[in-house]
């Protein structure tokens, strides 16, 4: 597993370079495309903090203008990428994104500086990627992107950070994992399993990018969960991709909020360590969820499966404990007026495309889509120990699913969402840093 800034960056270099040859062996481009521009969207974010804060005691010194202008390009391909699903490599990036966030009070100019261009290598070789690998026709802001970016690697060949500030890339990132977990599998329902207790007991309402880290987290097990589900069932005629999609779009609709300003993330994020280790296990176990195959499932022992039972579990908790975090989130949460639905009060803010604080009616979509995904994980956990033949009878969480369909009817799809979906991979909250196990 990645321990530092710079095993992530790394990592998520390597993914660009597999995406490469798997093209080189298919006809179409698409793939390499969106894993290109998914990456190039992650570091938007990045770049953003990173501006923000200063590479350069002159603000408008040539470092400044330089990184703005990549920070800048960055976020148009973002915001012209929206609706893409997150690539490994743009997930590596965003896990970087969300250690430097618990870093960034500690961080000085120079150590900024040395992380915008360790971050513009990385979209340097997205770019590159999506024009030799992606699809023919021309991608003007990803060409903006790769020209600043080359830029930024020029200007850091004349103006290279010294050594003592490349350290920070090379900082350990806390193994949470503590205690028995043996298996990749394991790791990971202990993971989930800390990060619902960490919701539940929570003393008042978590800031958005944990909210959102935690639906990212769901959306990445669920995903695994049913890719399982549908390998060991070829023949059911349940349509199991709807739940991932359902999770989906819950992290679409949360995305488009946020708190405003970056809040203070400190070291101790214990949420966002979770919920980094859990995604990165049940990935590590499993592979590619779209490589999942029957020799897969038959290659699981009955502890795996019941560590995925385990899993599935705790999903309709989270869907629960997250709804209810998001009526708290009601008059101080910020977001795009765009993103948002017309209301007659907001002319003014609209015209000038401010943002503004969203209210009970702009989260309407988001608690609908939630409730969607808190019925399909309660059958997807009850559905699940048959699917994969494990003899573990889950009595409690069939008569939950029985109630709440009796009281609120057979599931549905989520009605289309009212507003833009988000961009993705900026600050999508997947990922980071640690707790110590219940106990310690």
């Amino acid at each position: 597993m990645s321990t530092s800034i710079r095993d992530l960056l790394t990592a998520a270099t390597d993914e660009l370079d597999a995406a490469r040859t798997r093209q080189a062996r298919q006809r179409a481009g698409v793939s390499a495309g969106v894993e290109a521009l998914t990456t190039i969207s992650a570091a938007a974010q990045i770049l953003s903090w990173l501006r923000r804060d200063g590479v350069q005691a002159d603000p408008y010194g040539i470092r400044e203008h330089a990184v703005t202008a990549l920070a800048t390009a960055t976020r148009h391909v973002a915001t012209a990428s929206r609706g893409l699903p997150d690539s490994r490599a743009a997930l590596l990036l965003g896990a970087a994104g969300d250690v430097i966030g618990t870093l960034q009070h500690d961080l000085g100019r120079e150590d900024r500086w040395a992380l915008a261009l360790a971050v513009a290598d990385t979209v340097r070789r997205a770019s590159t990627l999506y024009k030799s690998a992606g699809p023919s026709a021309p991608n003007r802001h990803v060409d903006w992107s790769r020209r600043a970016a080359v830029i930024l690697a020029h200007l850091g060949a004349e103006h290279p950070p010294e050594p003592r500030h490349l350290t920070v890339q090379d900082r350990p990132v806390p193994d949470p994992v503590v205690g028995r977990a043996t298996t990749a599998l394991a790791t990971a329902a202990q993971a989930v399993d800390n990060v619902t207790r960490l919701v539940q007991r929570s003393s008042g309402p978590l800031p958005l990018y944990q909210l959102k880290a935690i639906t990212a987290l769901a959306e990445t097990a669920v995903r695994y969960l049913t890719a399982v589900a549908a390998t060991a069932a070829p023949n059911s005629d349940d349509a199991w991709d709807r739940v991932p999609r359902t999770w989906t779009r819950v992290r679409h609709d949360i995305g488009v909020f946020h708190d405003g300003q970056l809040v203070r993330r400190n070291g101790s994020d214990h949420l966002l360590a979770w919920a980094a280790l859990g995604h990165d296990a049940i990935a590590r176990a499993l592979g590619p969820a779209d490589q999942i195959t029957a020799s897969t499932v038959a290659a699981l022992t009955t502890t795996d499966k019941t560590h995925l039972i385990e899993i599935a579990n705790q999903l309709p908790t989270i869907a629960t404990a997250l709804r209810a975090q998001l009526a708290d989130v009601d008059g101080r949460a910020f977001a795009r007026i765009t993103d948002l639905p017309h209301q007659e009060r907001r002319i003014t803010e609209q015209i000038r495309g401010l943002p503004v604080i969203a209210n009970g009616p702009d989260f309407a979509t988001a608690h609908a889509t939630l409730r969607s995904a808190e019925l399909l994980s309660t059958r997807l956990a009850s559905e699940l120990p048959g699917r994969i033949a494990v003899a573990t009878s889950q009595p409690h969480l069939a008569t939950h699913y029985a109630a709440i369909t009796a009281d609120h009817g057979p599931i549905q799809r989520a009605a289309p969402a009212r507003h833009p979906r988000p961009e993705q991979g900026v600050d999508s909250g997947l990922r980071h840093r640690s707790s110590p196990p219940p106990g310690r």
